[in-house]
């Protein structure tokens, strides 16, 4: 799972506003090291090495999901995985 700033003044390497999360066997996953903020989150099989270039994040947010990352707390989000 990737996450990143729904800002994309924020999406710049490296930044504290982007993070990768491996989902356990039911599909649950864990981010952490975030501050709180409005991120996209989306599934992907594998991610490129490339994948914290702005512009690979910006074909990446169409399809993903928006979540809010509140401190010490939890969110759930319902990912589908997209496959390019």
């Amino acid at each position: 799972v990737l996450l990143f700033a729904a800002d994309p003044a924020q999406r710049v390497f490296p930044s504290r506003h982007m993070g990768m999360a491996r989902a356990n066997a039911t599909g649950a996953f864990t981010a952490s090291g975030l501050p709180p903020g409005d991120y996209l989150a989306i599934a992907v099989p594998t991610a490129t090495p490339d994948w914290q270039d702005p512009a690979i994040l910006e074909t990446y947010a169409a399809d993903a999901t928006r979540v809010t990352a509140t401190a010490g707390a939890t969110a759930t989000v319902a990912l589908r995985l997209v496959r390019r």
